[in-house]
């Protein structure tokens, strides 16, 4: 699938910004891609990507250079 536009829901966002910040991160943008929800974030100084399923499980988590 393609990276899809549409906008991640606001409670989405909200729970997917709680359950990472209580593990440390600092999130900075969440959007969909490929059917998952990809959060752009930053923790210990370096910048991760984040991907989320529908069921709130992190699926992978890619340091980004």
């Amino acid at each position: 699938l393609a990276s899809s536009d549409a906008p991640v829901a606001e409670e989405t966002q909200t729970a997917i910004r709680t359950m990472l910040e209580a593990e440390g991160y600092e999130v900075r943008q969440i959007q969909t891609e490929d059917g998952m929800f990809e959060a752009y974030a930053l923790k210990d100084g370096e910048r991760y990507e984040i991907y989320i399923d529908a069921d709130m499980q992190i699926v992978r988590t890619k340091r980004d250079d």
